[in-house]
């Protein structure tokens, strides 16, 4: 088995996302997964008796099974798809089965897409998912709060010099998919004002096009702003 030192430490969110994920499922699908690190970390630590990696770029794939197949990581089974997210074969397992799907790394509207697309598709099952977009997180949110997904968390990641917002989803019990977030704020530190007034300033420049419709976004991120300013700067 492969020394975990010799795998490359995990990205602040990555680190996040492997974090979040528990040992009761019995799937886990890393998708748009580049060159499989945080697979490879799943494995590592047997995170699930399948682990599964998804990339629809040919030449990323064909490397990672090179690389995989050097490397046995860990006792869990791999399967490796050169495929559409959209299209991952969750009917050749059991309807029983727990899936996490882990989608990051693409635009809000891509990833709204796949998760559309696979929850049409599987209606018999309880699916979750993790997802990280580079972009367009409130209109993500307020599309798959449609779908009848659920909030189960979500966390706002610092990663060099950029911020991501990671939320966990499930198509079973959960709580209400707020567009601006709610639980990334109950714990604010000093991350949430500059990710917010990043927020807040990207909509006000929509907000230039009258086609664009962002008013309340807008307020809603305003109103936010100012809550959470004023209570940092509460007296501890």
């Amino acid at each position: 088995m492969t020394d975990p030192a010799q795998l490359a430490p995990l990205s602040a969110r990555l680190s996040t996302i492997d974090k979040l994920i528990g040992q009761d499922y019995h799937h886990i699908w890393d998708c748009c997964c580049d060159h499989g690190y945080l697979g490879r970390h799943l494995l590592m630590r047997n995170a699930a008796p399948d682990i599964h990696l998804v990339d629809i770029v040919p030449d990323i794939m064909s490397k990672l099974t090179e690389v995989m197949a050097k490397q046995l990581v860990g006792k869990s089974q791999y399967h490796l798809y050169c495929q559409d997210v959209a299209t991952l074969p969750l009917d050749n397992y059991r309807v029983t089965d727990k899936h996490i799907i882990i989608i990051a790394g693409v635009g809000g509207d891509l990833t709204l897409q796949f998760v559309k697309q696979l929850v049409s598709d599987n209606p018999n099952k309880t699916l979750e998912f993790i997802l990280c977009p580079l972009r367009q997180q409130f209109h993500l949110r307020q599309q798959l709060a449609t779908c009848g997904l659920k909030l189960i968390d979500e966390q706002l990641v610092k990663d060099d010099k950029l911020f991501y917002e990671v939320i966990h989803l499930t198509t079973g019990e959960g709580e209400p998919i707020v567009g601006i977030g709610s639980k990334l704020w109950q714990q604010p530190n000093q991350w949430h004002l500059p990710h917010l007034e990043i927020m807040l300033a990207h909509f006000k420049r929509m907000a230039n096009n009258p086609l664009n419709d962002v008013s309340a976004a807008i307020t809603d991120y305003q109103h936010l702003l100012t809550k959470l300013t004023n209570q940092m700067a509460l007296p501890k």
